[in-house]
């Protein structure tokens, strides 16, 4: 009787268990959602297009190096192209070179490689005193040394010496030109003092670099002028 109430105990558990799995998987399958997705609103979003390339817009001046750069490229492309660019180097090269010579004879030779000439004249730019400079002598070697910006400063200064001695103008030093211009505003050979002072000013202050040629000439106009008073 004891085994039977056994076997029968084992038959209802086995029976309550298997009506336990069966709701479980019921249950279980019963909130499982199945949702239809619309694949075309995906393939129409933008935001999803992975395989769209964006181009972004070339500028004018990326466009002109562009262009540049593709032209360049073109040249090069034919042995002719070759030939002609380096060609176009080397004389750009040559000009280049004959430029830096002629800026070099423009300057002063003492001034690049030793000392200034002004440095090897008794007088100096700051001494105005027109009264205690020896203008034969500093114009002479100003001249000698193909210094012809300080020639033509002692070539003025020496001119309002030669003036202050006839009484035309009143000499002081730090005295400006157009104060002297002013004193010989009624004299015959006033506009051939304007002339110079021009030239003085042009020279001396705005540090223009003379050839000879142009120097003689200057200095001709001094001499005419001496000559006139």
């Amino acid at each position: 009787m004891r085994y039977l109430f056994t076997v029968l105990m084992m038959i209802v558990c086995a029976q309550f268990c298997w009506a336990q799995s069966n709701v479980v998987e019921k249950d279980s399958l019963e909130k499982i959602v199945i949702r239809s997705i619309d694949i075309n609103k995906y393939k129409n979003d933008k935001d999803f297009n992975y395989d769209k390339v964006v181009v972004q817009e070339e500028s004018l001046w990326d466009k002109i190096w562009r262009l540049f750069w593709q032209f360049i490229d073109d040249i090069l492309a034919t042995k002719s192209g070759r030939t002609t660019v380096n060609i176009t180097l080397f004389l750009l090269a040559i000009a280049l070179i004959g430029l830096f010579i002629w800026k070099i004879k423009q300057m002063n030779r003492t001034s690049m490689f030793g000392r200034n000439a002004t440095e090897q004249i008794v007088y100096t730019v700051t001494d105005d005193n027109i009264h205690t400079i020896h203008f034969e002598s500093a114009i002479h070697q100003a001249i000698e040394q193909e210094n012809y910006r300080l020639a033509t400063r002692l070539l003025y200064l020496q001119t309002l010496k030669q003036l202050a001695d006839k009484g035309l103008i009143q000499w002081q030093l730090n005295k400006t030109n157009t104060a002297y211009l002013a004193e010989m505003k009624t004299h015959s050979a006033n506009d051939m003092f304007v002339q110079l002072t021009h030239h003085f000013d042009y020279v001396w202050y705005g540090e223009t670099l003379l050839e000879k040629e142009q120097f003689l000439q200057i200095q001709l106009l001094f001499h005419q002028f001496k000559e006139k008073l």
